[in-house]
Formats: C-alpha cells, sequence, structure tokens
C-alpha cells in the first residue's frame, strides 16, 4: 500500500490493448501497486482490471469509467468528465444527465474490493481510486 504521512495514495493506470487475460495478470504482478486496465483481444464483450496478480472482469462500459476515474493521476474527475470520456464516441453525446453513474460506482467499488481498491468522492471535486490496503 501507498502511504505518505498517514494517507491513503492511489495507484497508477496501465493500459493494455488487445491483451490477453494472463498477460495483464502478469502485468499485474511485475507492477503491483498499479491498477493494470486491459482490453481483451479478439472483441470480448468486456475487459478486465487488476492489481497484484488478481484479475477482475469488468464491462467495457464500467472499465472505461474506472480508467477515466483513475488516469486523473491523483487528481479528481467530475461526472461531466466523465460522461464525456464514457460517451465520446457517440455522435448524439451520450445522456445529458449523470444519473447513471452512481450505480456504476457502486458496482464498481464491490469489484475493486478484491483488488484493495475503492472509489471516494472528494465532495465538491469528484471522485478518484485510492487503495485500501
Amino acid at each position: 500500500m501507498h502511504k505518505q504521512a498517514g494517507r491513503r495514495m492511489n495507484p497508477f493506470l496501465v493500459f493494455m490493448a488487445g491483451a490477453s487475460r494472463d498477460q495483464v495478470a502478469s502485468r499485474s504482478r511485475q507492477s503491483p501497486d498499479a491498477l493494470v486496465y486491459g482490453f481483451l483481444a479478439g472483441g470480448a464483450r468486456y475487459s478486465v482490471v487488476a492489481r497484484g496478480g488478481v484479475v477482475v472482469p469488468v464491462s467495457k462500459e464500467k472499465g472505461r469509467y474506472l480508467a477515466t476515474i483513475a488516469a486523473a493521476g491523483g487528481g479528481c474527475v467530475s461526472d461531466r468528465e466523465a460522461l464525456d470520456s464514457l460517451y465520446a464516441e457517440r455522435e448524439d453525446g451520450g445522456p445529458g444527465s449523470s444519473s447513471l453513474l452512481p450505480c456504476e460506482r457502486v458496482q464498481l467499488r464491490k469489484l475493486l474490493e478484491p483488488l484493495g481498491l475503492t472509489i471516494e468522492n472528494r465532495w465538491g471535486f469528484g471522485y478518484m481510486v485510492v487503495c485500501v490496503d
């Protein structure tokens, strides 16, 4: 766990495109403090996140949302920024409200528990991924 002066630190993000589940797990063992996010090869319907060799499958949307928050590098991501990132590829820009994101965060927090991570709210600033182990 990263700690500085009793403060929980956020993991750094490693992105792997077209990787296998085993490659993502191997990379996460090489850098145990990193959060490894991978789109799987072969057009899989889900992506995976891993930390310390533990691999958790997530939907592509949840994975993209998690990567958006984790990529902030210690900064916070607002709901508006997350929505812009999630729906950047859509012609209509996606939904105008962020009512979907609280549900996504609750589900992601449960998926991140085995990795020793959680999503914290920084009131007035946004959300960030932090280590809790």
